[in-house]
Parts: structure tokens; sequence; C-alpha cells
């Protein structure tokens, strides 16, 4: 379990993504893909008493009760909507500087890149949760009933791709 350790993904002050290194390379390549293998990941909980594994379930549950407690109630989902694509631009804006052409601004060049991608993929895993719920949406299931739908799918498209095989 040591080697895992050095994988961790932060999410919030108090959740943290266990990812294997094939997995955050699957990130940086695109947010789509990294979506695929959520199901597949490990949230957990740190505490005073060291750390718990969460399942997506879980991480469900306590998203819901910090909405409705610090949060006081969801935004709309129109609302979060909006958050989510303002998220997703973020994350598309670091991969562009970290991964593409562009580069960072001089004020920008001394942070740490990795971190503030970290914090903003959680950003985008936080607001798909609150939408999952305020939606009813079961997202270990849906994710389940996803990855299944995949591979039926693209059992073997992803091998026959000469884009990919050369």
């Amino acid at each position: 379990m040591v080697s895992v350790f050095s994988n961790l993904w932060k999410c919030t002050p108090e959740y943290i993504i266990v990812l294997s290194d094939k997995r955050r390379f699957l990130i940086t390549r695109g947010l789509l893909i990294w979506l695929i293998y959520f199901a597949n990941t490990i949230f957990i909980k740190r505490s005073n008493f060291g750390i718990k594994k969460m399942t997506i379930k879980q991480y469900q549950q306590e998203v819901d009760s910090w909405i409705q407690t610090v949060g006081v109630r969801y935004f709309s989902p129109l609302t979060n909507m909006a958050i989510l694509t303002e998220e997703v631009g973020e994350v598309a804006r670091l991969l562009a500087r970290i991964h593409g052409d562009q580069s960072f601004k001089e004020s920008e060049k001394a942070e740490n890149h990795l971190l503030k991608l970290e914090d903003e993929l959680c950003d985008v895993i936080w607001v798909v949760t609150c939408l999952a719920n305020q939606s009813g949406i079961d997202l270990t299931k849906a994710l389940q009933n996803n990855f299944d739908k995949k591979n039926k799918r693209d059992s073997e498209r992803h091998k026959n791709n000469e884009k990919l095989n050369s």
C-alpha cells in the first residue's frame, strides 16, 4: 500500500483520490477518457485517526451531507452545469499549458501546476457528484453501466484504429 501513496491526488482538504500511473496519464490525455475510469477510482477520507477507504456511494453521501449543512442547499442544475463548464475550462487551460503549446504567465511560473490540476479535476468531480445527487443518480451503478456499454461497443474499435497503432 505504501507504493500507492506516491500516486495520491488531492481533491479537497478532506479527500484524495488514489490513481495508478496509467490513470494519471489518461487524465492528462483527456477528461472524458478519465471519466470512464472514474468507477475504478478509490476515494479516501482523511480523519484524525488516519485514512479510510471510501466508496463512490459514500463520497456521494458525504458531498450531500456537506451541501445540506455547509452549503445550505444545492444550486439549481442549470447553475451547476454552468459551474461544471467553468471547472472543465480551468482543467483545459492547465492542460493546454502543461501538455500543450501554450505557456504560463510569468506570475504563474512558480506555482505547482500539477497540484493546481489535481485541485481543478477534483472540482469537476465535486460538481458532477452534485449533479448526480440532485438527479437521484447512483454513480457507482451508472458508471458500471457506462463501462459495460463501452466494453461492448468498443471491444475492437480502438485495437483497429490506425491512429492509435502507429
